[in-house]
């Protein structure tokens, strides 16, 4: 009992000690990091339409992964959707909506924001991205 007793002693005693100090760790220097661009600056930030897009894709993910052809399809939905936006110049204010719907039906209420013409055009690029093999 004795022996249970000092082994259990010491074991606790090594766990509550403070550990051996490490030696010390010599970093080297950093080499100098070029200066970004002001072009770099622009790549890396989302472009409005791609962030609109996005969400409301997000958004609509539930609905549109219920149908098969569309979850097959997502990504060239997505594309379809962002090079309409850029190419058509989606106003501020569709943009916006798309950016901030909060569910499906908002997303669907946001192409009364759009002009017949960036309608009919987005539901060309719809159909021309669902007909293409995945």
């Amino acid at each position: 009992m004795r022996v249970r007793s000092v082994v259990l002693g010491v074991a606790l005693a090594g766990c509550w000690t403070a550990p051996p100090p490490r030696e010390p760790t010599v970093v080297p220097e950093a080499e100098p990091v070029p200066a970004a661009t002001s072009r770099a600056f622009r790549t890396a930030t989302p472009r409005p339409c791609t962030v609109a897009v996005d969400h409301a894709v997000e958004i609509s993910r539930e609905e549109i992964e219920r149908v098969t052809t569309l979850r097959e399809r997502i990504e060239a939905i997505r594309d379809a959707a962002i090079e309409s936006c850029e190419t058509d110049h989606w106003s501020d204010a569709a943009i916006s909506c798309f950016a901030n719907a909060a569910d499906g039906t908002d997303v669907n209420n946001c192409e009364a924001q759009m002009t017949s013409d960036q309608r009919a055009d987005l539901d060309r690029r719809m159909i021309e991205a669902l007909s293409v093999s995945p």
